[in-house]
Parts: C-alpha cells; structure tokens; sequence
C-alpha cells in the first residue's frame, strides 16, 4: 500500500485483468503473492488491488514478446 513494501501476509490482493472480474492473489505469507492471469493479444492492463486500494503503479501495461 502507498508504495511500501509489506513484510508479511494477511492483506486482500485482488487481479484483474482489462478491468474484468478480479481473482484472489494467493498469499504466500512473506508479504509477496501469486496469481495467475492469461490474456489473449499483446495489449492488455492488469490492475492489482491491497485492500481494495490500488497498488503502486497500477495499472500495469506489461510488454509481451516472443520467446
């Protein structure tokens, strides 16, 4: 929240993908979480939410390329 880093789990972190429904990012207890999200094209915005509070920087607009 507000750009800090948290240092242990318990907050709501929330994904979601061009403004869709947002899916649960699962806590893995250190203050980091996991989500998975898939997206169909190269331009996309993944927005992620602590307690209903927008993180740092989001929403995101990752790059996507070729492997």
């Amino acid at each position: 929240a507000q750009g800090n880093p948290v240092g242990r789990g318990g907050e709501q972190v929330m994904v979601s993908l061009n403004g869709g429904a947002p899916i649960a990012a699962r806590d893995l207890g250190d203050g980091t979480y996991d989500a998975s999200i898939f997206a169909i094209g190269a331009s996309f915005s993944v927005e992620i939410t602590m307690n209903g509070v927008p993180i740092s920087g989001s929403p995101f607009t990752p790059t996507v390329r070729d492997s």
